[in-house]
């Protein structure tokens, strides 16, 4: 198979469409900030509670102390009302970044990273509750 060179044209206009496709394109759920007092407590770390930073049927993001984490690529995450109600248990997910403070990305109080997962797994009855937690306790993101 005989292939055609590519140009630097092609090339650079390959760059900028691919580097300029926003995240909202590529994200499949909307995301929803988290009103503060929102917690997730990590299977691998139970004894800290980390700040809900957003949400979305996909996944979530929270921040953590990463000096006092390991960096799971799975972990099971339970959610946290602020009244201590745990409103979703045993959510199996996936991290997909980690993200220092030192990045410039703004954080919670006392938090040191961000960490994003996507679910992995999730049931009818954890898609229920966490409908029902968007509504109670999230707000829509501006894209």
């Amino acid at each position: 198979m005989v292939m055609k060179p590519v140009g630097m044209q092609q090339l650079a206009e390959t760059i900028r469409r691919v580097l300029a496709t926003s995240i909202s394109e590529r994200r499949r759920t909307s995301r929803y900030s988290v009103s503060s007092g929102v917690f997730v407590i990590s299977r691998t770390n139970p004894y800290e509670r980390c700040s809900l930073i957003d949400i979305s049927l996909g996944g979530l993001a929270y921040g953590h102390a990463m000096a006092l984490t390991p960096d799971p690529s799975m972990d099971q995450l339970s959610i946290m009302a602020p009244d201590g109600e745990i409103m979703i248990d045993g959510l199996v997910c996936r991290t997909v970044s980690d993200i220092p403070a030192s990045s410039g990305i703004s954080l919670p109080e006392d938090e040191r990273a961000r960490r994003s997962v996507c679910f992995e797994k999730i049931s009818d009855h954890q898609k229920d509750r966490l409908n029902q937690f968007i509504r109670r306790f999230a707000t829509p993101m501006r894209r």
